[in-house]
């Protein structure tokens, strides 16, 4: 299986519903747009989509389903939540078909204790930036240590591969 980490894009500082529901800002819906574009030239297919959710993270998914053939709604994991546990996306990365590809999109520091937590890593091993993202292969049944990076891709370069 493939897993695709997405962080979310640029968001707002501060809105009225408090931080669930600051949403993606202008230039950081058009910024991921060119990066997830970038992502379709890596990805064939991606056959499960799941946000955080937290508006920009679910934001985030949409604009990249829409450059990649996706769902209108990813499904929606409190285990991507910033607080969550790394171990508890485990369940719902079981359900997944082997030959499949995954699209998670959610937040810093969480996406990076989760690549750390399924490549072994006693601790983060990179940042991931707003629209950053990286593949992690994992095997039939994904556990801690388990996973290899594929790639590792700041929203520049992915931005850039879109423009290509």
């Amino acid at each position: 299986m493939k897993l695709v980490l997405l962080r979310h894009g640029i968001a707002e500082d501060r809105a009225p519903g408090g931080d669930e529901a600051r949403r993606l800002t202008r230039p950081g819906r058009k910024k991921l747009a060119r990066g997830a574009r970038g992502l379709a030239r890596l990805l064939d297919e991606v056959d499960a989509w799941a946000a955080s959710p937290l508006a920009r993270a679910v934001e985030t998914a949409r604009i990249a389903a829409d450059e990649l053939g996706g769902p209108d709604d990813p499904e929606e994991l409190d285990a991507l939540r910033p607080e969550a546990p790394p171990g508890a996306l485990l369940p719902w990365l079981r359900r997944q078909p082997v030959a499949s590809t995954a699209l998670v999109a959610g937040h810093a520091p969480h996406l990076p204790a989760l690549a750390a937590f399924l490549l072994g890593a006693p601790g983060p091993l990179f940042e991931l930036e707003k629209g950053g993202a990286c593949l992690l292969e994992l095997p039939r049944a994904p556990r801690a240590g388990s996973a290899r990076l594929g790639w590792l891709l700041t929203a520049k370069q992915l931005r850039k591969l879109g423009d290509a």
